[in-house]
């Protein structure tokens, strides 16, 4: 089966866990095409494989049509972005469609009913969709060895900006009252607040795009994850990657981790800052707590972020297309708010 891939961009969490998908599963010709940008380890990975091509750019032209008229399914994923926005608003061939949905906000109605179907990638999207939940491949990190420092590590890894991380991150972090402890923060730093205080103090250290996390889950010794508690995120690979490797999560008490972590047993989940501070005090006092707490997330995370699970769901969804949907030219659709 031909399978056409259309996304914003091609990086970060979507960007793994679609080439995590094709590598997984290569019984499928892929394409993958980027409206914007392709990032260069993903270009790298899709290069190595046997079974894709990519392309990026505007969808325009005969080359756009043909590739779009030569795809048994177009699988569009889906969030908050300016140039799939763009791409709505233009002419589309005939096709069959499924969109992704990667991201939770208010969308316009009119983007769950262009396509064939709407599938969220977690529940806490809303019951009323069909649901296959979002994973790449934690298998490398199961097996992670974990090296002890003489500083007590706190990591986050992932989006660094406050419109998803919890505002007071940074105040939180230099409240909490333990020797040595240092908040290792890996993601592109978009909030600019290194003020000379916390130069200072030494806690955070601001590593940026990194190319092996591995590295760094493994000199972490908890998972701080604090979210604001209206964040778009849904199923939160970053926090099963954390989990698969042995480490505990430290999270806020939000509608997405809570279908993720039972607190108490695979991580925390915090109704307050004040929480969140003694959580990460608590688990530096109580080591032998934070390996069974780190263990029981590594079990956790193997039944949820199942990728041969997803692949076998998403390939019963083409199937069914295949048997029951007839390819339909769609409409622009202008979107009042994106």
């Amino acid at each position: 089966m031909k399978i056409l891939h259309i996304t914003g961009h091609l990086g970060g969490g979507v960007g793994t866990t679609l080439l995590d998908w094709m590598e997984t599963d290569p019984s499928h010709t892929y394409w993958v095409h980027s409206l914007d940008t392709i990032n260069c380890r993903a270009e790298l990975r899709m290069r190595e494989m046997g079974h894709c091509s990519f392309s990026s750019g505007p969808a325009t032209g005969q080359t756009w049509d043909n590739m779009v008229n030569s795809a048994d399914v177009i699988v569009v994923h889906w969030w908050d972005n300016p140039f799939l926005a763009d791409w709505i608003a233009t002419r589309m061939p005939a096709c069959r469609m499924v969109f992704w949905a990667h991201q939770n906000y208010n969308m316009d109605p009119s983007i769950k009913h262009y396509p064939d179907r709407f599938i969220v990638t977690s529940p806490v999207m809303g019951g009323q969709y069909d649901c296959i939940k979002s994973t790449g491949d934690i298998s490398r990190f199961l097996s992670l060895k974990h090296y002890e420092r003489h500083e007590y590590v706190v990591g986050y890894v992932g989006t660094v900006d406050y419109k998803k991380l919890h505002i007071d991150f940074i105040p939180m972090g230099l409240r909490v009252d333990i020797p040595d402890v240092v908040f290792s923060v890996c993601g592109e730093n978009h909030i600019i607040d290194t003020s000379r205080e916390i130069a200072e103090k030494a806690r955070f250290r601001f590593h940026g795009k990194i190319a092996n996390v591995e590295d760094f889950y493994s000199i972490f010794n908890v998972f701080g994850y604090p979210l604001r508690p209206d964040h778009y995120g849904t199923s939160e690979l970053v926090l099963g990657e954390a989990m698969a490797s042995g480490l505990t999560p430290v999270c806020m008490d939000n509608p997405a981790e809570r279908l993720i972590i039972k607190n108490g047993v695979t991580g925390y989940l915090c109704e307050s800052e004040e929480e969140y501070i003694e959580n990460i005090e608590h688990l530096y006092h109580k080591p032998l707590l934070r390996k069974w707490m780190g263990d029981n997330a590594r079990q956790a995370a193997v039944e949820m972020y199942d990728i041969k699970r997803m692949v076998k769901e998403w390939n019963e969804v083409f199937t069914e297309m295949m048997d029951t949907q007839l390819k339909v030219e769609r409409n622009p659709v202008k979107l009042e708010k994106v």
